[in-house]
């Protein structure tokens, strides 16, 4: 699991306004999309062996799940007193979600499908939290973005693509910390141990 580090992109877009209209700025647009790869097997090791296989590629290691995120940042500039400042500012977020969908579910018992459907269900999950994770830090490098000034306008496009790329540094060390409690939770789903033999070690050692 994890949040696609790297794969977020930024595109600003700055627009000179003519006249000054008041300060202002619309909460982030979030719009979310999900995309799906098969993972075939009716036996947990087996399903968990298609996930590892076929799960989406981050830094050249298959994962269970992804978020990727890709940005648009708009702003309307205008000059007053002998400087240039952001009188509206626009973002928008587009999430893709990848996570596995099983192609033999008529064919799993029942104990495997409450397994399977909780697993992916905590997948689900899991990448929605980094979602949340980053659009908290949007709002947050909105917030600052739009009390920056400069004496030029292209000066403050440049200032406002820094403060968005340290904002984004700042939630990537929010995102490996979830990431590394969650690396120590998934060992605790049921289907997880069932597909590892966890239970069965736990079993023999009593």
């Amino acid at each position: 699991m994890t949040h696609g580090q790297g794969a977020a992109r930024l595109v600003l877009i700055a627009a000179i306004a003519s006249l000054t209209p008041p300060p202002g700025f619309s909460a982030p647009h979030v719009t979310t999309r999900y995309v799906y790869f098969k993972a075939a097997g009716t036996t947990d090791a087996a399903l968990f062996a298609a996930v590892r296989a076929r799960g989406p590629l981050v830094s050249g290691k298959h994962a269970f799940a992804r978020t990727r995120m890709k940005v648009s940042l708009s702003a309307k500039m205008a000059r007053k007193g002998g400087q240039c400042a952001i009188r509206k500012l626009d973002f928008n977020l587009k999430f893709i979600i990848s996570v596995p969908r099983a192609t033999g579910k008529g064919r799993f018992s029942p104990a495997l499908a409450r397994r399977w459907q909780a697993f992916r269900k905590h997948l689900v999950w899991h990448e929605k939290h980094h979602c949340a994770i980053w659009l908290k830090c949007a709002r947050q490098a909105e917030k600052r973005i739009l009390r920056l000034h400069a004496s030029n306008c292209p000066g403050l496009k440049r200032r406002m693509r820094a403060e968005y790329e340290q904002a984004m540094r700042k939630c990537d060390a929010l995102h490996a910390a979830f990431d590394a409690r969650e690396q120590r939770a998934i060992l605790r789903r049921p289907f997880v141990r069932a597909a590892l033999g966890l239970n069965r070690t736990r079993r023999a050692s009593r």
